[in-house]
This record gives structure tokens, sequence and C-alpha cells, in this order.
């Protein structure tokens, strides 16, 4: 049973969505991934926060569409009221399905960062510039 067509998020809905939640997400991201605001030069990071404002608008995209086609899915099989009534199996779902969506963020955007720091250290010389006591601590 699929929802009416206006109960569906339009695209430009989704990435209106998106755009507001990584607004939202991506002061936060700074503060917990600077250890010491005083020892980081803001200009050679500013290609990493680029590409990594971009993925997260783009991964919130894919997330949000992801979600409401397992919605859907879920509509279909079990009735529009299984997410409805709070039920342990479609809480259950919900929870394996968004568990499963972050570590597959978390591993890929770790990978995409870590690749895309190493290239701009090797191509261009911009290093990392944090203390080995916040490295070593965050670790």
């Amino acid at each position: 049973m699929n929802l009416p067509h206006s109960a569906r998020l339009t695209t430009r809905q989704k990435w209106q969505l998106a755009l507001s939640i990584s607004i939202i997400y991506m002061p936060l991201r700074g503060y917990i991934s600077i250890y010491d605001f005083e020892e980081i030069s803001l200009a050679p990071r500013l290609p990493l926060w680029a590409m990594e404002i971009t993925v997260i608008v783009l991964f919130f995209f894919v997330w949000i569409t992801m979600i409401e086609w397992i919605q859907q899915q879920l509509f279909g099989w079990f009735g529009t009221d299984f997410l409805m009534e709070f039920k342990i199996p479609a809480q259950l779902a919900m929870f394996v399905i968004a568990c499963a969506m972050a570590v597959v963020y978390n591993t890929g955007f770790r990978t995409l960062w870590n690749t895309s720091e190493s290239t701009l250290e090797t191509q261009f010389g911009l290093t990392q510039n944090q203390s080995s006591q916040s490295t070593i601590a965050h670790q």
C-alpha cells in the first residue's frame, strides 16, 4: 500500500531538509573535530571542509530518500499504521536500520576524509596542524 503522492516529500523538500540538517550539524562537527582552535590553520583546511559540507548534504539527502523508501516498504508489508503504533518490532526495525546506515556513513566518511587529507598533503604540501597531545587523546 503506497502513501498518496501528497504524503511523500518532493525532491526539493528533501534537498531543503538535508541542507537544514547540515546547517545544524556542521558547527557541532567542527567543534568536536577541532581540538585546539589556536593551533589549527583555517585556510589549508578549507578544501577539506568544502568537501565535507558537500558530502554531508549529499549524505543527508540519500539518508532521507532511503528512510522514505524503507517506510514505504514497511507500510506495504505491515500497513500504514505500522510505524505509528510504537510497538517493539517497529522500533527495533528502525533502530537496526539507523545503526546500519550510521556505520556505513562513518566508515565511508572516515575513508574519504583520510584519503582527501593524504592527497592534499602529498599533492599540495598541506599538513595537519594538530598537537600530538590532542591527537593521542582523541584516538
